[in-house]
């Protein structure tokens, strides 16, 4: 599947688990066709309503019209967004007004005539439900919203796991996100809110008041038709389900799992496989990760020990092929049982039992296990680090010598798991950063005015002023890499005396009190530090004030538009052109006619073209293969050409076409027509147009490409 086909399955989620009763009616109603719902006719079994109620301006009347049409054992399921769900506490913008927090205030501030829709919360909904004369409803809460509902749970149904590592935010606007979600699920299930602030609702209504029994709802449809699994628990059963017909076999895999580890004395919770359905019983008891994390807190030392307890049920949960020979290696077992986690399991009677074991791989090493089972329950408490660090046990269990080979099979795991190589530009639209949330948390401390003086517009005022960085680090060396061309730096300032006098590719490190011998007005600060709100003191105790803050996440203008305005007032300017900067980024591997006609009709279009070439990386993890060309040289070719005005190299964490407006501020940005029914081209031009920007497609030269010359080599 690709990832456009992937992401379109996502919402099927929502309702793939229910049972609906074979050779039944059903009328899908969505914002498409809700305006259609006075002529419907018949009565039917079954209704279902998409996230439309919302839009209408008079949701009682919809409901009224729409129960009078359900058969006598009918049954109507709304879909609604909730106004007080957790996402738009944590800074998400509101899905109607696209603005942060109207749905918080409930619309005061938004005129009426304005909106094409707005979200409720639970009381409001019930209130809807209730005078629309329906008797009889229940709630379920979705996380993390309708795109991709994930999780389901029953109102009567309060999670006896911890979350955190089970849900994956997403949003409508990532970028204006300023607390990290996820983190606070925990909080809400202990404060009793868990339900009232869920970021949407799943509302059954039968006509006749027989609900589903379902308390909770697991699906994974991200991981593709093979591995996608729905897990739906009862009040004393669980059942498991493949979403699609492919992933029946995964129910053939759990069970000879769950029977090759009871064979190995491992506490299992034990199901039978039948009717393409694997079943268990429900254990109503805490999972090994709320154990240990409460037992963290209690007794360290006896954390230690159960810490070591779970290690050996891990060593013998298969044989050893291959003996542990003290090198850091570590054993090799028959078969490494990925998932035996504290996540994937219950503490009961001082034992680790275990559930859900879907994956086994041959030849495995015990040491990726046993950092696997480290890594998912520190990631889980998020706390547990400053009591017992992560790193002493990685010492106890000699895992650090080939520490990085473990993380790399970790990952390769999970990213192969989770799709994350076909969702990556979908989880790039929906998911924010830590990074981001800090810097937005951040910028909040300060007025308008300093936020985008000290944070965006970092370059102001800088001509024929000496640059000055405040750190000469990291952060300052990718200054350097990413504007040094632009804005030639006079020197580095360290805290760290014994700094002073060295060099970083030949800028001179001094201390701070250098800038005491400069004149006042003759120089600017771009504080290139993590924690640089210390620094922003200090500068200010010495009286400087005109100071910016490089964030290396970040792109930043680096050609004052008023200068390529200077250059397209040369005579050979076109007047007749539609646009002024032009952008198109690119491999431009083994350059080709189809370069060239689409570098030239851009140019055509715009008075000053600047061409992205992404960096080798970039394009492996586009194509899991390495260009033939390297980077440095195939920008040496495309900057011959006499159409490019300027070129840039896209690094592999920053390509997108976000990140290359906020870097050039571009008008318009050029690409072939092979993109232009692209879901996130189409995402990524709304995106443009918003901000005053856009995207052109144009022709696309078929009879050539950089693949099509490989084949020929």
């Amino acid at each position: 599947m690709t990832g456009e086909e992937l992401e379109r399955e996502l919402p099927k989620a929502i309702l793939g688990w229910y049972s609906f009763r074979k050779n039944t009616s059903k009328f899908i109603i969505d914002k498409n066709n809700i305006d259609c719902i006075e002529s419907i006719s018949g009565d039917w079994d079954y209704i279902v309503v998409t996230d439309a109620i919302e839009t209408r301006d008079n949701p009682c009347t919809v409901l009224k019209i729409l129960r009078t049409h359900l058969k006598p054992n009918g049954k109507l399921f709304l879909m609604m967004n909730n106004r007080l769900g957790i996402r738009y506490f944590c800074g998400d913008r509101d899905k109607y007004s696209g603005t942060v927090s109207d749905c918080l205030e409930d619309y005061k501030n938004i005129a009426a005539s304005k909106m094409n829709g707005r979200m409720y919360d639970k009381t409001q909904i019930k209130r809807i439900i209730e005078n629309s004369g329906i008797k009889y409803y229940h709630f379920f809460s979705v996380y993390p919203n309708f795109e991709n509902p994930a999780r389901i749970f029953s109102e009567n149904y309060i999670p006896n796991e911890d979350v955190t590592n089970r849900i994956y935010p997403s949003y409508n606007f990532p970028e204006s996100v300023y607390i990290e979600e996820k983190t606070m699920y925990q909080q809400l299930i202990d404060n009793g809110m868990f339900h009232q602030m869920a970021n949407a609702f799943l509302i059954e209504c039968p006509a006749d008041g027989k609900f589903c029994e379902v308390l909770h709802v697991t699906s994974s449809l991200d991981r593709g038709r093979d591995d996608a699994l729905y897990t739906i628990i009862y009040k004393d059963m669980v059942e498991k389900r493949a979403a699609y017909p492919e992933g029946k076999k995964k129910l053939v895999d759990i069970a000879v799992n769950m029977n090759e580890l009871a064979a190995n004395n491992i506490s299992v919770v034990k199901g039978v496989l039948s009717d393409d359905t694997y079943r268990l019983p429900f254990v109503n008891g805490k999972t090994s990760q709320i154990y240990l994390e409460e037992l963290l807190r209690k007794d360290v030392d006896e954390f230690v020990k159960e810490m070591d307890h779970f290690r050996d049920v891990i060593l013998r949960s298969s044989d050893i092929v291959s003996e542990d020979k003290g090198d850091g290696e570590g054993a090799i077992l028959k078969h490494g049982f990925v998932d035996l986690v504290p996540l994937n399991s219950f503490h009961i009677n001082d034992d680790y039992v275990f559930f859900d074991q879907e994956f086994c791989v041959d030849n495995f090493p015990a040491n990726a296990l046993l950092w696997r089972m480290l890594t998912t329950y520190y990631t889980a408490d998020v706390r547990a680090d400053k009591i017992y660090p992560k790193d002493k046990l990685v010492e106890r269990y000699n895992l650090k010598k080939c520490l990085d080979k473990w993380r790399g099979i970790d990952n390769e795991f999970l990213t192969s798991l989770r799709q994350e190589r076909i969702l990556k530009d979908y989880h790039r639209r929906v998911r924010t950063s830590i990074g981001n949330i800090l810097n937005n948390r951040r910028c909040m401390n300060e007025s308008a005015g300093h936020y985008v003086f000290r944070h965006y517009d970092i370059f102001a005022g800088i001509e024929g002023r000496k640059l000055i960085l405040f750190g000469s680090g990291k952060f300052a060396e990718k200054f350097k890499e990413q504007y040094g061309r632009d804005f030639p730096i006079y020197a580095m300032l360290d805290n760290d005396q014994s700094k002073a006098g060295t060099r970083v590719d030949g800028v001179r490190v001094e201390t701070p009190d250098y800038l005491k011998t400069l004149v006042a007005g003759s120089f600017k600060v771009v504080i290139c530090i993590r924690a640089y709100e210390e620094v922003c003191r200090q500068l200010e105790s010495m009286g400087i004030y005109d100071y910016s803050i490089y964030n290396p996440g970040r792109y930043y203008q680096t050609r004052p538009r008023a200068t390529i305005e200077i250059i397209n007032d040369t005579d050979e300017r076109i007047t007749d052109k539609q646009h002024n900067i032009g952008y198109v980024a690119g491999g431009f591997d083994m350059f080709h006619i189809g370069h060239l006609n689409l570098i030239r009709r851009a140019k055509e279009k715009c008075n000053y073209l600047i061409v992205g070439v992404m960096s080798d990386e970039r394009m492996y993890n586009i194509k899991q293969k390495y260009p033939i060309i390297p980077c440095n040289e195939r920008m040496q070719i495309v900057a011959g050409c006499r159409y490019v005005d300027r070129v840039e190299e896209l690094p592999a964490d920053r390509a997108g076409i976000r990140d290359a407006y906020h870097m050039f501020h571009f008008d318009c940005m050029f690409s072939g027509d092979d993109h232009k029914d692209s879901k996130d081209w189409l995402a990524a031009r709304d995106y443009l147009r918003q901000q005053g920007a856009d995207i052109e497609f144009l022709p696309y030269t078929k009879e050539q490409s950089s693949t099509e010359i490989r084949k020929k080599l």
